[in-house]
């Protein structure tokens, strides 16, 4: 499960102005699971099954400084978005290298490509206030770590930890 501090402050930051309340994954899609393979989004999952797509959107990536997935400088009241660019908010974890994160077109899957850029995945995320939202998630897996600070979750996104 993604931290809830984290994709509130992301979805916040990006979507809604002075929204309050943590975020709960896994619970906006469907029950049934979907074979990706045969999906046309090569993301497309279910929670059941979401680490299967691990690299489905272009393999992992680097991203550079600022971009998304890529490190940043923290946001401060003139820059509230921090160095990420259009679209993007830097996120500070509790110790570790700040990263750039964005939303992304929510599907009704849990995990699906979602217009994240490569090496993401948009995660189904549902608010305290039961609003549903997509968020990128920098994918990670043995081979592959996430920045330091930060944690590759159960479905191989990394996340901050909780």
């Amino acid at each position: 499960m993604r931290a809830p501090h984290l994709a509130t402050f992301l979805a916040c930051s990006t979507i809604v102005a002075g929204c309050d309340g943590g975020i709960r994954r896994g619970d906006a899609g469907s029950s049934e699971d979907r074979d990706a393979s045969t999906a046309p989004d090569p993301c497309v999952a279910q929670a059941s099954n979401a680490i299967r797509t691990v690299g489905c959107n272009g393999g992992f990536a680097t991203p550079a400084p600022n971009e998304v997935g890529g490190a940043c400088e923290r946001p401060d009241p003139v820059m509230p978005r921090g160095t990420c660019g259009p679209r993007a908010v830097c996120v500070v974890p509790r110790a570790g290298e700040n990263m750039c994160m964005t939303g992304c077109a929510v599907a009704d899957d849990y995990v699906s490509t979602g217009g994240c850029p490569r090496g993401h995945r948009c995660f189904r995320v549902r608010t305290a206030d039961d609003e549903v939202l997509g968020i990128c998630y920098l994918d990670c897996d043995a081979e592959h770590p996430c920045p330091e600070g930060w944690v590759c979750d159960p479905d191989g996104g990394c996340d901050a930890p909780g």
